[in-house]
C-alpha cells in the first residue's frame, strides 16, 4: 500500500510537523493535512542516508495522532472542516488517527462500550457508522456532534 511517510531528524523531530506547525493560518494547515490522506501500515524505515547514518521515519497516521494529542483544538477544527464537506472516507481516516491519539482501539472501544472488532469495522475504509456508534466513539474522545445553521437567520 502506498503511503505518506514523515521523516525524523536525529533527535526524532518530525520534519513535516515542524514545518506545518509554523504556518500561521489554521485553514492552510487543515487544507494541507486533508490532502495527506494516504496511510501506510509499514513500520519505521532504517535505510541509509547519503552520509551513512540511518534515516528514521513513521506513518502519517502516527504523526497525526501525535499532533492531535498535542493540539486537541486543531483536531476539532480538522474534524469540523471534514464534516462541513461531508467526506465520510476522510472522516473515518481522521477518526482512526484520533483513536490512536486516545490510546488505541482497545482503549477507545472500552470507553465507548463497543467491542474492538466493532470499532475496527466502524472505522474501516468501508465502514458506515451508525449514529449511536459514532456518538459513542466521539464521547470516548471527549467530543460530540452538534447541529449548526448553514445560513444566518434573517432579522
Amino acid at each position: 500500500m502506498l503511503g505518506i511517510r514523515h521523516y525524523l531528524t536525529r533527535d526524532r523531530k518530525d520534519v513535516y510537523l515542524s514545518w506545518v506547525g509554523k504556518l500561521g493560518d489554521v485553514r492552510a494547515r487543515i487544507a494541507i493535512d486533508r490532502r495527506k490522506r494516504l496511510t501506510s501500515t509499514a513500520r519505521a524505515n532504517t535505510g541509509k542516508t547519503g552520509k551513512g547514518g540511518a534515516m528514521k521515519d513513521r506513518t502519517h497516521d502516527e504523526a497525526m495522532a501525535e499532533l492531535f494529542s498535542e493540539d486537541p483544538a486543531y483536531a476539532i477544527q480538522l474534524l469540523n472542516s471534514i464534516l462541513e464537506d461531508g467526506d465520510q472516507g476522510e472522516l473515518l481516516i481522521a477518526l482512526r488517527q484520533l483513536t490512536k491519539a486516545f490510546g488505541g482501539v482497545q482503549s477507545v472501544a472500552e470507553t465507548a462500550n463497543l467491542s474492538p472488532t466493532q470499532l475496527y469495522r466502524t472505522l474501516s475504509p468501508t465502514g458506515n457508522p451508525v449514529l449511536s456508534n459514532l456518538s459513542a466513539i466521539l464521547k470516548a474522545m471527549g467530543l460530540r456532534l452538534a447541529v449548526q445553521s448553514v445560513h444566518l437567520p434573517s432579522i
